[in-house]
């Protein structure tokens, strides 16, 4: 099979089930369990309503000074967290040999994991290093569960039950409760949309990245068609109102780069190649008139040339960076609360004792594990990058587009922001997924032929 070959028989053009068959993800079991830890990744730091401190002008002026959140919070977001991944673990155990199968066809993703272990032997901060492997080992093998349990078009399905939740509750506290829905901690942002999350940046990032399965997934329930208008017309709403330029842009890319899919996936090979090398040509003149005109367009986006400090920030790393260019500081080690580490020296360089992310996925990974880690993953990014050409060139499923669409994702949120490999995160889990995934699907497409 190809692009342009008629799939009506053999591949539906969007997901489906038969509801005569088979019950709604919803109404699984596995999805309830599953609700609050994928929420709680999702928000990666814990839910708004937990860390109000945080969210007024006096949380933010003394944030690194002294905790943010007070001792109250701090042991409901440390306990949360942990009850989080004893449920993980309950829920993965029975899977445990098929998770081990994963871990052995996908080596590079395993041995990612094992140098994030090792890495406690160098770090300057050994038990965060250590507690912060095993989450991820836990989350590798949530993302395999994923996979197996939630096989064909139900782990797409499950992505939007979690998205329809979010802006459902984001909602509730943005009307009821703009204490914790809007952004207070700083004037520039004052009233910016939140909702359940700890931050802007981070509601726009969640929901842009919960908005990408709708574009594949069809119900056959009457209003079917509706409800997937309603819950991509909701979720755009909440990202406009974030007043996150970053997720607006990336939102934007994310459903050209989309739409793109779905014209190439019903032309012929030879028409496709075509178009995306227009398209390509497109895109490459367009960003050479960005740059070459950057001030101008940062302008027009609200933000000034150093996108919001993070030029700024990449410069003052340089130093750190070039200390422990191949192994790191240890995984989850170099940022650390209060002048302590490393991360000290940026912080008094910088005179911002807040400071705790470097505002890129991966010289974040860089400063946790150095050069060897960064090159991993790239060999990871790349090896899916091909499985992506190769099942579309075969059979553009929409299963296939929507992993696809996540790797657009991955790499357009890492050029100003985003995360690799940072446990407790809903992206890195989902990225795992992303990787096992195309792999998955290319044995099975080549199995087939």
């Amino acid at each position: 099979m190809r692009i342009g070959q008629n799939t009506e028989q053999s591949l539906p053009s969007v997901i489906s089930w038969d509801p005569a068959t088979k019950p709604p993800v919803y109404a699984l079991v596995a999805s309830w369990a599953l609700l609050l830890p994928l929420l709680i990744f999702a928000s990666q730091v814990g839910f708004s309503f937990e860390q109000g401190t945080k969210n007024t002008l006096a949380g933010f002026a003394g944030a690194g000074i002294v905790s943010p959140l007070n001792s109250g919070e701090a042991m409901v977001m440390k306990l949360q967290r942990y009850g989080v991944y004893l449920l993980c673990i309950a829920l993965v155990l029975p899977f445990i040999r098929i998770i081990s199968e994963e871990f052995h066809r996908n080596r590079l993703i395993g041995s990612l994991c094992l140098w994030a272990l090792l890495s406690i032997f160098w770090s300057q901060n050994p038990r965060a290093s250590l507690i912060s492997a095993i989450f991820l080992i836990i989350d590798v093998s949530l993302a395999a569960y994923l996979l197996h349990r939630f096989s064909g078009p139900d782990l797409p399905k499950l992505m939007v039950f979690v998205g329809t939740v979010a802006a459902a509750a984001s909602l509730l506290l943005v009307i009821a409760l703009p204490e914790y829905g809007l952004q207070g901690r700083n004037v520039e942002a004052l009233g910016a949309w939140q909702g359940i999350f700890e931050h802007k940046n981070i509601c726009g990032s969640a929901f842009t990245l919960l908005l990408l399965p709708v574009f594949f997934l069809e119900t056959k329930l009457r209003y079917g068609k509706v409800l997937r208008w309603v819950y991509g017309g909701c979720l755009i709403v909440i990202i406009t109102m974030t007043q996150s330029v970053g997720s607006w842009v990336v939102c934007s890319c994310c459903i050209g780069f989309i739409l793109l899919l779905r014209v190439l996936a019903v032309l012929s090979r030879r028409t496709a190649a075509a178009f995306a090398i227009c398209v390509a040509g497109i895109v490459a003149s367009a960003g050479c008139l960005i740059v070459a005109n950057f001030r101008s367009v940062i302008q027009i986006l609200g933000k000034d040339p150093t996108m919001t400090g993070r030029t700024t920030i990449w410069a003052f790393l340089l130093p750190s960076l070039m200390k422990h260019p191949i192994v790191g500081y240890g995984y989850m080690a170099f940022w650390q609360e209060g002048l302590r580490g490393e991360s000290a020296n940026v912080a008094i360089s910088m005179n911002w004792p807040g400071i705790g992310y470097s505002e890129n996925g991966l010289i974040d990974l860089m400063l946790c594990l150095g050069a060897v880690a960064v090159v991993l993953f790239l060999l990871l990014f790349i090896r899916a990058v091909r499985h992506a050409l190769y099942c579309f060139s075969k059979e553009p499923s929409p299963r296939v587009m929507w992993y696809s669409s996540m790797l657009f994702f991955l790499a357009v949120t890492n050029i100003a922001a985003g995360k690799i490999l940072c446990p407790s995160n809903l992206d890195c889990i989902l990225q795992i997924v992303t990787f096992m995934g195309l792999a998955q699907e290319r044995r099975r497409i080549m199995s087939s032929w």
